[in-house]
C-alpha cells in the first residue's frame, strides 16, 4: 500500500518470504513542502527548505514453536533550512534485533540487541555569526526480560539491561565569515546498567496492584579529559584518565507503585508513584538568535537528575463503555536540573560544564480527555493544564522561571464522521500557549557597540506566538482493479494562522523631540520579527492498497 501527494508519499511493501516462517515489512516516506515554499511571497520562505524522510524494515523469523527471531532498522532525517538565518537537521537510524524464546507455558524471555545513533547539526548558514554545530549520540545495548505467570492473579516481569554510550558533545565549523573558530570537543564514554524486577497483582475484583523496584548503575568510562573547577567556577585542574578506566560512578534506587480501584463496572480510580535516574542531560540556550541545544553526560561536575512524581487518576465510562472520560493530576518534583547561567558563552567554548548551573524543577499539572471510539462519529477531546518552573539560585537572581517548554495551556480536538462506504470526513484542531523566553527589552551603546538589555530568565512569552490551527479533509474510497483505494482532499491550517516557525530581535530607532523643539534624540530599542512559514495549504493524495 502507499499513496503519492502534493506533501507527502509513502509506501509500504510487505508479506511473506518462507510461508509461516519468515516474513518482512518495508515502509518509506518523504514529506516535502518545496511546492508551497517557491509560493510564497517572502524572500527568505523561497530560500528556505523543509523536509523529512524516513524508512522503516523488520523481518519476523518463526525458528520453532518456542522461538522466534524479529530484526528492524529505522532511519529518519528531518531539514529544516530558514533562508540564511538559521539551519536545523537531526535524525536517528536504529537496528534491533530480539529473540522472543517460550520456556513453558508461565515463563518466556526476550534477548534484545539494540543500536542507535542520534545525530543533529544546527547553526546560521553563512554571514558573521555563519557556523555549523555537530553532534550526535552513539548507544550500542542489550536487554534480558522475564515474563513468568505465577498464577491467575500474579505477572512477575524481571531482566538486567546495559547500555554502552558514546556522546560526541559537538564539534563547530566555521563559515564564510565567522568569527566562530572551529573547535572539536573531547567524546565522553559510559555504561548504563539497570536490574529490575516487578508484579502485576490482583487483589480482588475491585483491587489491582503493580509494583517493582529497579536499581541503575552508571559509570563514566576513559579515555577523557575533565576540567575541574572551583567554587568560583573557575578551571581549577586537568584531569586524564586512560582508556577504559571507571573513574566515576552514580547509581540509585527507583521504586514504582500503582493501585487501581474499580468503583463500579464503569469507573476506577487509580494512584501512581516511581522514582526515575536521568544521565543524559539536554541544555538549552534560547536567549541567541538561533536556539543552541548542547547534550551533557553525567559525571563530577554534572550530577545525575532525580525525579519524583505522583499521578491520581478517575475514569469513567458512559453508554455502555462507547464513551471514555477521565481526569488525572501529577506532579513532579525534580532534582539537580542544569540550566546555562546568566550570559553564558557557548560558541566555541571548550568549558562548558562551567556554564551550567544546577537546581530544582517542578511540574504540575491536569489532564482531562474525552474520547469515543465506535460509532459513525468517532474522536476525542482532550485538555492540559499545566506549569513548569524551575529555580537554580545563581540564575535569574535565585527568581523561580518558568522552564523553557512551559506551555500552561494545551488543547487537542480530533473528529472522524463515516457518512458511508465511499466518504469519511475528519477535522483537527490544536492549541498551545506561547513558549516563556528571554528577550532583549532595550539596549544601548558603549562606544559605537550595541548591548541588549535582557529580560529575567523566560519572562516573556510574546503576544501572536501561541500556537493554533485547524485542518480539514474528505476521502472518497473506492474498489478499482482489485485496489482499494482512497482519494485524499485536505486543508492544513483552515484559517490562514500565522504560527511562529522563528522569532528573532533585531534593533531598532526612534526619534523623538525633545522640549518640542526641531533637536531629536535617537532611542533605541528591539523589533520583535515573527517569521512563519505555512499559510493555508489544500493538498490532493491518492491512497492505494492491495
Amino acid at each position: 500500500d502507499g499513496g503519492w501527494g502534493m506533501i507527502t508519499n509513502r509506501v509500504t511493501v510487505e508479506g511473506p518470504v518462507f510461508k509461516n516462517k519468515v516474513s518482512f515489512i518495508v515502509s518509506a516516506r518523504l514529506m516535502t513542502s518545496g511546492l508551497y515554499l517557491s509560493m510564497s511571497k517572502d524572500t527568505n520562505a523561497r530560500q528556505s527548505v523543509i523536509f523529512f524522510y524516513d524508512l522503516n524494515a523488520k523481518i519476523n523469523w518463526a525458528i520453532s514453536e518456542k522461538d522466534r527471531i524479529y530484526i528492524s532498522g529505522y532511519f529518519g532525517r528531518d531539514v529544516n533550512k530558514f533562508g540564511k538565518m538559521f539551519q536545523m537537521d537531526y535524525g536517528n537510524a536504529t537496528g534491533t534485533a530480539r529473540w522472543n524464546h517460550v520456556y513453558n507455558n508461565k515463563l518466556f524471555s526476550n534477548l534484545t540487541f539494540i543500536y542507535s545513533d542520534f545525530m543533529y547539526t544546527l547553526g546560521v548558514p553563512q554571514g558573521s555569526d555563519g557556523f555549523k554545530w555537530i553532534s550526535d549520540i552513539i548507544d550500542y545495548g542489550i536487554k534480558n526480560d522475564y515474563t513468568y505467570y505465577l498464577n491467575p492473579d500474579n505477572t512477575i516481569k524481571f531482566g538486567l539491561q546495559s547500555t554502552y554510550h558514546t556522546l560526541r558533545p559537538g564539534a563547530s565549523e566555521s563559515l564564510g565569515e565567522s568569527f566562530i573558530s572551529n573547535i572539536k570537543f573531547p567524546n565522553a564514554y559510559a555504561i548504563e546498567t539497570g536490574v529490575f524486577i516487578g508484579n502485576d497483582q490482583v487483589i480482588n475484583d475491585k483491587l489491582g496492584i503493580s509494583y517493582g523496584l529497579r536499581y541503575s548503575l552508571f559509570q563514566n568510562i576513559g579515555s577523557a579529559t575533565l576540567y575541574t573547577y572551583d567554587e568560583n567556577y573557575a578551571i581549577d585542574d586537568t584531569l586524564h584518565y586512560a582508556n577504559g578506566k571507571v573513574f566515576n560512578t552514580y547509581d540509585g534506587w527507583e521504586p514504582r507503585l500503582t493501585i487501581r480501584y474499580s468503583l463500579t463496572k464503569e469507573s476506577s480510580v487509580k494512584l501512581n508513584y516511581n522514582r526515575l535516574f536521568q544521565y543524559m542531560h539536554l541544555a538549552s540556550n534560547s536567549t541567541a538568535t538561533f536556539p543552541l541545544d548542547l547534550w551533557f553526560m553525567s559525571n563530577p561536575n554534572v550530577k545525575p537528575q532525580k525525579a519524583d512524581q505522583v499521578a491520581l487518576g478517575y475514569f469513567r465510562n458512559f453508554n455502555k463503555n462507547i464513551v471514555e472520560t477521565s481526569v488525572e493530576v501529577y506532579y513532579k518534583k525534580m532534582y539537580d536540573i542544569i540550566d546555562f547561567k546568566d550570559h553564558a558563552m557557548l560558541a566555541a567554548n571548550p568549558y562548558l560544564e562551567g556554564e551550567l548551573r544546577r537546581g530544582n524543577a517542578d511540574a504540575y499539572g491536569l489532564e482531562v480527555m474525552v474520547k469515543k471510539q465506535t460509532g459513525r462519529l468517532t474522536g476525542w477531546l482532550s485538555y492540559t493544564l499545566s506549569k513548569s518552573v524551575r529555580n537554580v539560585p545563581e540564575i535569574n537572581g535565585g527568581v523561580e522561571y518558568p522552564a523553557p517548554y512551559d506551555k500552561p495551556h494545551n488543547v487537542s480536538v480530533v473528529l472522524s464522521y463515516e457518512l458511508n462506504r465511499h466518504f469519511d470526513f475528519s477535522a483537527n484542531w490544536v492549541y498551545s500557549s506561547a513558549i516563556p523566553v528571554t528577550v532583549p527589552k532595550g539596549g544601548y551603546y558603549y562606544g559605537n557597540l550595541w548591548n541588549p538589555v535582557y529580560s529575567l530568565r523566560n519572562a516573556v512569552r510574546i503576544p501572536g506566538t501561541s500556537y493554533h490551527r485547524l485542518d480539514l479533509s474528505a476521502n472518497y474510497n473506492f474498489k478499482f482493479l482489485g485496489m482499494d483505494n482512497t482519494l485524499n482532499i485536505s486543508v492544513y491550517n483552515v484559517y490562514n494562522r500565522h504560527n511562529a516557525f522563528a522569532v528573532y530581535f533585531r534593533e531598532k530607532s526612534l526619534r523623538r523631540d525633545i522640549n518640542g523643539s526641531d533637536n531629536n534624540e535617537d532611542i533605541q530599542g528591539v523589533d520583535v520579527v515573527k517569521m512563519y512559514l505555512f499559510p493555508i495549504i489544500p493538498a490532493f493524495t491518492y491512497n492505494f492498497k492491495f
